[in-house]
């Protein structure tokens, strides 16, 4: 899962049920660089590096059969 959020952000949110939680980070990064000029492109990686990480523990979580709620992080 966490690879998919290196190819889209949020898109490992969304796979692993979390929706809006990806939503929020998919638009939330395409806001960040478009209502910034462009400077939020300083920001972007540590937004994939956070959602990557994040779609790892969460699913790592569901692995072992630990209930997340939507907007869990971590």
């Amino acid at each position: 899962m966490a690879l998919l959020s290196v190819f889209v952000v949020g898109l490992g949110q969304l796979v692993l049920g979390q929706t809006g939680k990806g939503m929020f980070l998919f638009f939330g990064t395409i806001s960040l660089v478009v209502f910034t000029c462009g400077y939020g492109l300083l920001l972007v990686p540590l937004v994939w590096i956070f959602a990557g990480v994040d779609a790892y523990m969460v699913a790592a979580k569901l692995r072992r059969g630990i209930a997340v709620s939507p907007w869990e992080f971590f």
